[in-house]
């Protein structure tokens, strides 16, 4: 039994790299996980469905529940898709992981918390590109 039995985790950025991994734990403690990955590249351009569905097969192959979803956490209709992604697959939505941009990543708790470890030495001139996603989807 995991500690995520039963449980919907809607993970951002996570066709690869820390998503993935996140995405993979959760499911491995029993998660039903929304894989979200606009499949652009590190700097945030271009967009593609491969990266979430290569992860989606993949927790799949483990047994645990997954769909993709490849909307962008800097639209806040998109970030409205990604939450009816879970809802409309499993009536429920419990957290959040918020990796997108390589932007050092969160965690959105059901009650609010959010805990962000923003990336050192980035200046101010990247402080939108690197909080947009955590303030949009949270």
């Amino acid at each position: 039994m995991g500690v995520l039995d039963g449980k919907v985790v809607l993970i951002t950025g996570a066709g690869g790299g820390i998503g993935r991994s996140h995405a993979l734990s959760c499911a491995r403690e029993g998660a039903r996980v929304v894989v979200n990955d606009l499949g652009g590249t590190r700097d945030g351009t271009g967009a593609g469905s491969a990266m979430a569905d290569l992860v989606v097969t993949e927790l799949r192959e483990l047994g645990a529940e997954a769909v993709a979803n490849y909307d962008s956490v800097t639209d806040s209709a998109g970030c409205e898709r990604m939450v009816a992604t879970a809802i409309c697959s499993w009536s429920a939505s419990q957290a959040s992981v918020t990796n997108s941009l390589s932007s050092g990543g969160g965690f959105i708790a059901p009650e609010g918390r959010i805990s962000v470890n923003p990336l050192r030495g980035s200046g101010l001139g990247n402080w939108g590109m690197l909080s947009s996603p955590l303030v949009v989807s949270a």
